[in-house]
């Protein structure tokens, strides 16, 4: 049944999803370039913060992990430090944290995140 959701899963992956492993520093500190992402899964209808340095195959994982093929990259930066980048956005959106890293976030909340990831260079 897994090999099956994944292949399904597959069918769901934006194409414009960079689907390469981010594995560059950045310059002189040491941190973690990578993907810091919100992802929609209309089963839980809850929304997920998270970073990885593979956007897509976390994408696929979560679908298999939480059984929902549905559910779908709703915006996606690249960070120059994920970490810390994530660390804000947890923390931001902290009161409407549902459970780890899952939050009841809204429209707007989102559209917040993407000004912030164009604004603020996270």
């Amino acid at each position: 049944i897994r090999n099956r959701f994944e292949q399904v899963s597959k069918e769901y992956i934006p194409s414009n999803l960079p689907s390469w492993s981010i594995t560059t520093q950045a310059e002189g500190n040491g941190n973690q370039r990578g993907g810091v992402y919100v992802i929609f899964s209309p089963r839980l209808c809850l929304h997920k913060i998270g970073k990885s340095k593979n956007v897509a195959n976390r994408l696929t994982s979560i679908r298999v992990n939480i059984m929902d093929r549905k559910a779908h990259v709703v915006f996606y930066l690249i960070a120059q430090n994920m970490d810390r980048a994530e660390r804000y956005l947890h923390q931001r959106y902290s009161y409407k944290r549902i459970e780890g890293e899952w939050f009841d976030l809204s429209k707007y909340d989102v559209a917040e995140i993407a000004s912030f990831g164009k604004n603020y260079h996270l």
